[in-house]
């Protein structure tokens, strides 16, 4: 049939390399600017689905507690603390123990809990995930978790990361002669980055920074200087200075003071809904295993894991000094190890015996016990 239609329908070429034409690519889907660039203080309706069940990754009716149950609990302790004990040349265990890294990874991934919001902790694993994985003060800690990595393919969808990431801790303070209470498990993993939980009021650009110790600050989450009458911590953060889970050790200002730093620690711990008996045994305890790496200045420390390469494979912190690792790793600045008897739990370092409960309202206890997101588990 014939048509009146006078309409051109031929498209113009457009030359270039890139597939619509043009040589320069800009933006892609899901790249800044976006929504949240023109609009930050917008209402986020969208959090509220995280994690959703279509996009679940195990399915809508996996069920953790049944698959969970069929893991004997023994012989798991048993290949964590064989996994502790077996150096690897690749990152070598210091003394031929990853206890005390290990011990380092766990109270990191639960140290991020602040009783404000409820917000953080180990309950979901997000220490995988940016940006937490990739703090200055969780350096080396995806070594951690790639170590567990073995693990965590044998067991499968029975284990979820985060609980691995606990009994990993528990088996470590065991295997080094502390006594513990037991292990609860039921932790279900997230299984993308959370957005949505405000960690500071503090930004830093990776790609216009000398050294990864310029993301740690605590220029704007302050009110008053320490000391002050007025001094006070924006709520509901716990942790004194972005990209750290509790406080500088150099100090507020980083110049020594231990006054100063005694009332930072208590400020954030008490948020972590810590006391001051807990705070000690954790700071105390806590750094008498193992040792510390500082062998190379953090300015020439490659990149945290999500801004590392893709040839990294998920690893960050490259270290280009030696072989990177053993009598060359650099975490946080100081060499050398926290005590004579690193490996074990004995009376020069702390106490063997169990911590007392802490006397405080049951509200508290809640608290405390949401820190590591207590689960309906039976204790082991």
């Amino acid at each position: 049939m014939g048509t009146d239609d006078q309409t051109n329908t031929c498209s113009f070429h457009m030359s270039g390399a890139l597939p619509a034409g043009g040589d320069h690519l800009g933006g892609t889907f899901g790249q800044s600017p976006t929504l949240d660039s023109w609009y930050p203080q917008r209402l986020r309706v969208e959090l509220l689905h995280r994690n959703g069940v279509d996009a679940d990754p195990l399915g809508a009716d996996f069920d953790y507690a049944a698959a969970f149950a069929t893991i004997d609990f023994t012989t798991l302790k048993s290949d964590i603390k064989r996994l502790l004990t077996t150096s690897v040349d690749w990152w070598p265990a210091d003394y031929g123990n990853y206890g005390p890294q290990m011990i380092r990874m766990a109270w990191h991934a639960a140290g991020t809990y602040r009783i404000a919001d409820g917000r953080g902790g180990a309950g979901t694993a997000m220490q995988r995930f940016a940006p937490i994985g990739s703090w200055w003060d969780n350096g080396n800690t995806d070594k951690s978790r790639r170590l567990l990595q073995p693990i965590k393919h044998q067991y499968g969808n029975a284990l979820s990361w985060a609980d691995l990431m606990v009994l990993t801790g528990n088996c470590s303070l065991e295997l080094m002669g502390l006594p513990t209470y037991g292990f609860g498990g039921g932790r279900l993993d997230a299984w993308e980055p959370d957005d949505g939980t405000w960690w500071g009021p503090e930004v830093w650009n990776p790609h216009a920074v000398a050294s990864p110790d310029e993301m740690v600050s605590r220029d704007e989450r302050w009110h008053g200087q320490n000391g002050d009458a007025d001094y006070d911590l924006q709520s509901p953060l716990a942790a004194s200075h972005q990209a750290l889970i509790y406080v500088n050790p150099e100090g507020p200002y980083s110049n020594g003071d231990p006054l100063g730093s005694a009332r930072d620690i208590r400020i954030t711990f008490t948020r972590m809904a810590m006391n001051d008996e807990e705070t000690v045994a954790l700071i105390a305890g806590g750094h008498a295993f193992g040792k510390s790496h500082g062998q190379v200045p953090a300015s020439d420390i490659g990149p945290s894991p999500e801004k590392a390469p893709i040839e990294s494979m998920g690893l960050g912190w490259h270290n280009p000094v030696g072989t990177g690792s053993a009598e060359h790793t650099s975490t946080n600045g100081i060499e050398g190890s926290w005590t004579p008897t690193s490996r074990t739990c004995s009376r020069t370092t702390t106490s063997r015996r169990k911590a007392r409960p802490a006397r405080c309202s049951g509200h508290r206890l809640t608290r405390r016990r949401r820190r590591l997101r207590t689960p309906t588990y039976p204790v082991r």
